[in-house]
């Protein structure tokens, strides 16, 4: 459905994701990976320029890759492990100017 706007998917076990997973979600605007098991970043090359919001809290994500965020220009808040923060590029702070992340143990 293109008019969902918020996507719960915490606490499913998902492994992996595909780039294109939430591509046709035109008006997502929070998604919520929060609490699987994803250690790559693969997924977030999908283009929401709607989403505000994404957490990915509670995965064994290590580190992102240049190019993640590029076409989600309007991501406002990222939350994701301590660890992972030490993985974003200064790159990002130059692209999403209204980036806030929130990290946590």
């Amino acid at each position: 459905n293109g008019n969902l706007r918020i996507l719960d998917l915490g606490h499913n076990h998902l492994r992996s994701l595909y780039s294109d997973t939430f591509n046709s979600l035109i008006n997502l605007q929070q998604l919520h990976l929060d609490h699987n098991q994803l250690e790559n970043t693969r997924f977030l090359f999908m283009s929401n320029p709607q989403l505000k919001v994404l957490n990915l809290d509670g995965n064994e994500i290590a580190y992102f890759h240049i190019g993640n965020f590029e076409r989600n220009v309007n991501l406002e808040v990222l939350k994701v492990n301590r660890y992972g923060c030490q993985g974003l590029p200064y790159y990002y702070s130059k692209t999403l100017h209204f980036l806030f992340i929130l990290a946590t143990n």
